[in-house]
């Protein structure tokens, strides 16, 4: 797609070659301007030779079409620049989002850890407290251990998880 922008910028500098571009050619002799009708030099009157005139004119486009493609060239280089720095802040912004993410689950984690001990705590000091309850307590107390560990587990996997996405 490139090589096809390219080609189009050198053909239409090549058409907007106009007559008064055609005709500003120069004599070899002196610099003078050849006016576009005559076939000598004002200044010097050296005869004016079609094999000069053709290679001036293809100087002349060739430097055209160069230029209207570097100038070409050097727009896409800009706009890839800025594409490429837009697309860099985006990245830093989602970065520091995810930043703000993990830090909110971390906390989470914590809170959530210290209200299962906090309850299990509870739970233990219940059954030393009441001792005729406490053969009927100790089951319900292991049923409830198990399950605190078991929500443990999950958040440690779910924490790994996180790190393993962060990478």
């Amino acid at each position: 797609i490139r090589a096809k922008r390219i080609l189009a910028a050198a053909a239409a500098a090549a058409m907007n070659m106009d007559e008064a571009v055609m005709g500003a050619i120069t004599c070899v002799n002196c610099g003078n301007v050849y006016m576009a009708d005559s076939h000598f030099c004002r200044r010097c009157g050296h005869r004016r030779e079609e094999g000069d005139t053709f290679r001036q004119f293809c100087s002349e486009l060739i430097a055209s079409a160069t230029q209207k493609v570097c100038d070409h060239y050097e727009q896409e280089v800009r706009q890839l620049t800025n594409d490429l720095l837009t697309c860099r802040s985006q990245l830093a912004k989602c970065a520091d989002l995810l930043a703000q993410q993990v830090e909110k689950e971390k906390m989470y984690k914590e809170a959530t850890k210290q209200q299962m001990h906090q309850v299990l705590e509870a739970m233990y000091n219940n059954m030393l407290g009441g001792s005729a309850t406490a053969s009927a307590g100790k089951g319900t107390l292991l049923q409830h251990q198990k399950l605190a560990e078991s929500h443990l587990m999950t958040s440690a996997e779910l924490q790994n998880q996180n790190q393993a996405v962060q990478k």
